[in-house]
C-alpha cells in the first residue's frame, strides 16, 4: 500500500458521494439522528451524575441522638468514632445546644430546656457516600457498645442510603441505554449502507471482474462510511454546543441549577465518545455491508 493507492481510494469515495448524493444524505441523516440520541443520553448521564454528587455531599451528614451520656462516655465514643474509615468530621452537641438551635428556628417556643425534650447528639459527616459504603459505616457505629446502648434516634442514614441507590440506578440505566442505542445505531447504519450499496452493486461487480482484490474494492466504501460518520459527529457536536450550551448558560446566568455540567466539559468527553462510536459504526457497518457483494 502506498500514498497513491490511498489517494485513489479517497478520490473514489468523493466521486461516489457526488454520484449518490441521495444515499449520502440519508446515511448522514441516519448517523446524525443516532449520534444525537447517544449524545443526549450521555448529557443526561453527566448531569444526573453531577446532581447525585451534589445531593450525596449535601445529604452525607447524619445525626445520632443519644440519651444522657457522661463526659467519660463522650470521650470514649468520640475516640472510637474517629477510628471508623469514611467519617471525616464529628461534632458532639449537648442537649442545651440542640435546644438553642431549635429555638433559633422557632421550633421550641413553648418548650423549656428543663422539660428534657431535647437530647444530646453526635453529628457525623460521611466523606465517601458516593462509593455506596454507608451500611458498613452504620454497622461500625452500631458496633460501639457505649454509643449503641444509648441511641435514642438517628437521622440521615435512610436519606443517604436512598441517594446512593438512586445514584447507582441512574448510572446503570444510562449506561445500559447507551449500549442499546449504540447497537441499534450499528444495525440501522448497516441497513442504510446496504441500501446505498445495492444501487452500486454493478460498480462493485465490475471492480471484481477486472481483478480488484477485496481490500481494494472495500476501501472506498469504508472511507465513505468514515466521511459520513465524522461529518455526523461534527454536526452533532455543533448542535450540542448551540442547544445545550444555550441552556447551560441560561441556567448559570439565572442560578437555576447548580449541578448543570458546563458545556465545555460536556463537549470534551462527549467528542471522544461520539467520534469513537461514529468511526466504529462507519467502519464496521461499511465493511460488513459490502462483504455480501464481493462474491461474484
Amino acid at each position: 500500500m502506498n500514498f497513491n493507492t490511498i489517494g485513489y481510494w479517497i478520490l473514489e469515495s468523493i466521486e461516489g458521494i457526488k454520484k449518490n448524493k441521495k444515499t449520502f444524505f440519508i446515511g448522514l441523516g441516519t448517523m446524525f439522528f443516532m449520534l444525537t440520541l447517544i449524545g443526549g443520553l450521555y448529557i443526561i448521564y453527566l448531569n444526573a451524575n453531577s446532581f447525585m454528587g451534589d445531593v450525596s455531599e449535601s445529604e452525607s451528614k447524619v445525626e445520632i441522638f443519644v440519651n444522657d451520656v457522661t463526659e467519660d462516655d463522650v470521650t470514649i465514643i468520640l475516640s472510637k468514632l474517629y477510628q471508623i474509615d469514611g467519617i471525616s468530621d464529628i461534632e458532639y452537641v449537648t442537649a442545651e445546644q440542640n435546644y438553642e438551635d431549635a429555638k433559633a428556628l422557632g421550633l421550641a417556643e413553648a418548650i423549656s430546656v428543663e422539660d428534657n425534650a431535647f437530647h444530646p447528639s453526635f453529628k457525623l459527616t460521611i466523606d465517601n457516600v458516593k462509593n455506596g459504603n454507608i451500611s458498613p459505616i452504620r454497622n461500625a457505629i452500631h458496633g460501639i457498645p457505649e454509643l449503641y446502648e444509648k441511641i435514642h434516634s438517628e437521622k440521615g442514614f435512610e436519606t443517604t442510603e436512598t441517594v446512593i441507590k438512586w445514584a447507582i440506578t441512574v448510572r446503570v440505566v444510562t449506561w445500559t441505554l447507551l449500549i442499546i442505542f449504540i447497537l441499534i445505531g450499528c444495525f440501522i447504519m448497516m441497513n442504510s449502507i446496504k441500501l446505498a450499496l445495492y444501487s452500486r452493486r454493478k460498480e462493485i461487480s465490475i471492480m471484481k471482474y477486472v481483478g480488484a482484490t477485496d481490500r481494494f474494492t472495500k476501501a472506498p466504501f469504508i472511507i465513505e462510511g468514515l466521511i459520513i460518520a465524522i461529518l455526523a459527529a461534527c454536526i452533532t457536536l455543533i448542535v450540542t454546543r448551540l442547544v445545550y450550551g444555550g441552556l447551560a448558560e441560561f441556567a448559570e446566568a439565572n442560578k437555576m441549577f447548580s449541578f448543570v455540567v458546563p458545556v465545555n466539559e460536556v463537549l470534551g468527553s462527549m467528542s471522544i465518545l461520539l467520534f469513537v462510536v461514529a468511526v466504529g459504526i462507519g467502519t464496521i457497518g461499511s465493511s460488513m455491508s459490502i462483504s455480501k457483494y464481493l462474491d461474484v
